[in-house]
């Protein structure tokens, strides 16, 4: 309950830092990301309350939040393609067509995922994995990217920079973790409940990069005018 509570608590920051320091002139990679923070605070928020509410009216039946996370998962992987088409430019047109090529594969893997889970009650962890690997090259891309820059600047001065380490490193310790822990959890239930909690430490810290990214591109803008 108390790591849930933090774990809220982190996003809502990120979420706040968002809306207090995104301004018009903010890169449009910025203003995409806050509606992902919006949502996912709603989600979570949602999520964590009829649970909560369950639990203290005791009622006895599992509460299945799963639908709601796999409609936030297919337009969070969604807005994060738009943020990368954002951020490279249409000179890279190898990089364009490839996250084109996401959008017909989420079309694809969402028909796949919905017979191969039977709907939409359990989590489309093959979609997610998907996207994950999805996020991982582009944010090597990224780096990339801004590594090659014409101008000499600090990366850390390109757009979304952080927030794309912070994605990185979120992703390439969730995926191989949950693949390992999934098939586990099969022989041993109680590994899923440890999964959770080096999730949502995992998030603790990404989501902390994320408002601090949120702030030096405000800065940077402040800067700048």
């Amino acid at each position: 309950m108390i790591l849930d509570v933090i774990y809220l608590s982190f996003i809502a920051l990120s979420m706040i830092c968002g809306l207090i320091f995104t301004k018009r002139a903010s890169h449009r990679c910025y203003k995409i990301f806050l509606i992902i923070l919006v949502l996912t605070t709603l989600n979570e928020t949602g999520s964590f309350v009829v649970k909560y509410l369950a639990n203290i009216h005791k009622i006895n039946l599992i509460v299945n939040t799963h639908p709601n996370y796999n409609v936030y998962f297919y337009i969070r992987f969604i807005l994060l393609g738009m943020i990368f088409q954002s951020i490279f430019t249409r000179k890279n047109k190898l990089i364009y067509y490839f996250i084109n090529l996401f959008y017909v594969t989420t079309i694809v893997m969402f028909f796949f995922c919905y017979n191969l889970y039977s709907g939409i009650n359990k989590i489309h962890t093959a979609y997610y994995m998907t996207g994950g690997v999805f996020v991982i090259i582009n944010c090597l891309l990224l780096f990339y990217e801004s590594i090659n820059n014409d101008e000499v600047v600090s990366p850390f001065e390109f757009p979304f920079f952080l927030s794309a380490v912070a994605l990185f490193l979120l992703f390439l310790g969730i995926l191989p973790f949950m693949g390992m822990i999934n098939f586990l959890a099969k022989y041993n239930a109680s590994l899923f409940e440890n999964q959770q909690i080096i999730i949502k430490c995992l998030n603790v810290v990404f989501y902390s990069l994320i408002s601090v990214d949120y702030y030096l591109q405000w800065k940077r803008m402040k800067l700048l005018y």
